[in-house]
């Protein structure tokens, strides 16, 4: 017989001593299926658990209005999913590890349409951004950088653009 009982239930823990609170299903006593978990600092992780890890599908909120949606994996952002920064700033892609990682499309200049404006009357000159792969966070291989009403071809490496590379990427393409 085990020292605790073992449960599978809904119930609210509160552990002020590491500073959370949990309200959602237990198994075997972890936290296990469907949860939220709040932190005094602000954050707020609603979303799947698999044996006390955050894993499947979640929406994390943090403080100054900034939300992740997409996958978890043993408490990393990991798969696809989408950060944004407020109104300013959002990328859509993938990662591994918390990081950006594979493809993806990040802006970080996107001016506001308002109601009565058209799509086609936005100014188009404010959108800033990249579209391309990503590595450990880094622009990382073959990308569009957008910005100036300018999109600019390129390849990267570690943030940084290639550019005697992309000339000779340019020259095979023709």
């Amino acid at each position: 017989i085990p020292a605790e009982p073992l449960f599978r239930s809904r119930s609210m823990y509160e552990w002020i001593e590491d500073g959370y609170t949990y309200f959602g299903e237990f198994e075997l006593n972890k936290k296990h299926g469907y949860g939220t978990l709040k932190w005094k600092e602000g954050i707020t992780y609603e979303g799947q658990f698999f044996r006390n890890q955050m894993n499947g599908y979640a929406i994390i909120k943090f403080p100054e209005n900034k939300i992740y949606r997409g996958q978890m994996n043993n408490g990393k952002m990991e798969g696809f999913g989408e950060f944004c920064w407020g109104m300013e700033k959002k990328y859509f892609g993938y990662y591994k590890n918390d990081k950006r990682n594979g493809f993806g499309i990040f802006l970080w200049s996107i001016p506001f349409i308002k109601k009565s404006e058209e799509f086609d009357d936005l100014d188009k000159n404010k959108i800033k951004g990249y579209i391309g792969f990503w590595n450990e966070g880094n622009m990382n291989g073959v990308g569009l950088k957008i910005g100036d009403g300018k999109i600019k071809y390129g390849i990267w490496k570690n943030g940084i653009k290639q550019e005697k590379e992309a000339e000779n990427e340019e020259k095979r393409r023709k």
